[in-house]
């Protein structure tokens, strides 16, 4: 499944540098209009897509409706925003609309009275294809009020017709508050037997919220199953959804203890031997959670070393340092100088500097990826 893209922002957005439009075809609420992209029509510049302009009028705080579909596969892509002295400034973008389809839809309520430009292109550049376009004025519902999550302490709920949705679709969402610690690693999980749940964990700015990692369907049977860890103390949303915007029933969404294992004896490597090992679920992590293996390595002053990693599964990575009551101190670090087959093999070259125990950790650049791999050292 592709993951789907949102951009939503109450206010103004960061515009897009466009090149001078043509002149935009007037659309009204309850208008609905068939075009087609093809090379002979205006160019998104920063999608490197054609596209077709529309002009539409609001009152302030007017709620509409914007639909975009293509009958001929096309993922289509839908933005709005106001076209001014030859630039477009976004207010609102969506590319799937929560439907399980390739369509465009966005829920928009006018911040000001006035003439807004709308922009129906493709997800993809160059693709050329047909569409449908339509405007209806709609309600948009408040965001409902994010309710505590605790550790350990499920929280179970029910989407109904009547659920808020969010504005860019219509998938009904829950929001919840959880109060981290700087540091702190947390499994999060939304259940339900009923709908194809979707999880999001980030913060509320003043242009809306902003997720810092999402999940779809981790947790099996396509339940939403992440796992985070927060950079810095404070309050962070969750934010529970259906996948599609048809999804009603119940659900449960909960935060657990991550299970850290303690750090690992580290396994002896000589010089001359190559080893061949596997990063595997439930094994420690790292800051990044990234899983990994460590090993031990003697060497003499002015020895001049050099340790590889290869994997064809993993994007490997290669720390070297050592080791102290204090913790771990990298001395060097490596993803991808070691080339190989997909050119994500890991190498560090290096000349000791005194005789002593290196410690070397073996690991995967994506967190919590599993794989088996290779390190020699030589």
């Amino acid at each position: 499944m592709r993951k789907w893209k949102t951009m939503v922002a109450a206010t103004a957005a960061v515009g897009a540098l466009l090149a001078a439009p043509a002149l935009a075809d007037p659309i009204g609420l309850g208008g609905a209009v068939n075009g087609s992209l093809s090379s002979t029509d205006e160019r998104n510049q920063a999608r490197e897509a054609w596209m077709d302009t529309y002009q539409l009028t609001l009152a302030e705080g007017q709620s509409v409706r914007l639909d975009m579909t293509s009958q001929e596969g096309m993922d289509t892509y839908l933005l709005i925003g106001v076209q001014s002295e030859g630039y477009f400034e976004e207010y609102a973008s969506n590319d799937d609309r929560g439907d399980g389809t390739l369509n465009s839809r966005i829920n928009f309520t006018a911040p000001f009275a006035g003439e807004y430009t709308i922009q129906a292109t493709s997800f993809g550049s160059n693709v050329e294809g047909g569409y449908s376009l339509s405007v209806a004025e709609t309600v948009i519902t408040p965001p409902p009020t994010p309710l505590p999550l605790a550790m350990g302490t499920p929280v179970s709920g029910e989407f109904t017709a009547n659920s808020p949705t969010l504005e860019w679709s219509s998938q009904p969402y829950a929001l919840f508050t959880y109060e981290a610690e700087a540091g702190e690693v947390v499994i999060f999980t939304m259940n339900s037997d009923a709908f194809d749940s979707y999880l999001e964990v980030g913060q509320v700015f003043d242009w809306g919220f902003e997720p810092q990692m999402s999940d779809d369907d981790s947790g099996g049977n396509l339940n939403a199953r992440l796992i985070h860890r927060f950079p810095e103390a404070g309050s962070y949303t969750v934010r529970a959804m259906g996948r599609y915007e048809s999804a009603t029933g119940p659900y449960t969404v909960a935060a657990e203890v991550f299970p850290q294992p303690a750090e690992p004896r580290p396994t002896p490597i000589r010089m001359n031997q190559i080893m061949r090992g596997s990063l595997n679920e439930g094994e420690v992590v790292n800051q990044l959670l990234s899983y990994y293996d460590v090993y031990s390595l003697r060497v003499r002053q002015g020895q001049d070393v050099r340790i590889t990693m290869r994997s064809d599964t993993l994007d490997s990575v290669l720390e070297v340092g050592l080791q102290s009551p204090a913790g771990f101190a990298v001395a060097a670090y490596d993803d991808d100088s070691g080339g190989g087959s997909n050119g994500l093999d890991a190498q560090i070259s290096f000349t000791a500097k005194q005789s002593g125990i290196l410690i070397i950790r073996a690991q995967s650049l994506s967190p919590m990826t599993t794989g088996e791999y290779s390190i020699s050292v030589e």
